[in-house]
């Protein structure tokens, strides 16, 4: 008997707004993620520690909270 499950995945794009040069992350998600992990999945793609505000918009609609998302800029002198 073959107990093996077929599990669907779609690969998304993410990219950072607002840096220079540009930061991309290729990744591969179960189709039935939820949107906690998928940033979860974030986080550890972009090697965070969960310190960020986020937001996600999807086909038009806005999930978490976007009056708090920012695109931060990096304002340390070299």
């Amino acid at each position: 008997m073959n107990t093996e499950q077929k599990v669907s995945a779609v690969q998304l794009s993410a990219r950072l707004r607002g840096v220079s040069p540009p930061v991309t992350r290729r990744l591969l998600i179960t189709e039935q993620a939820s949107l906690a992990q998928l940033h979860a999945t974030l986080q550890v793609a972009f090697g965070w520690s969960n310190e960020h505000l986020y937001s996600f918009q999807i086909r038009g609609w806005q999930f978490g909270d976007p009056a708090r998302a920012c695109v931060c800029r990096d304002t340390t002198d070299v």
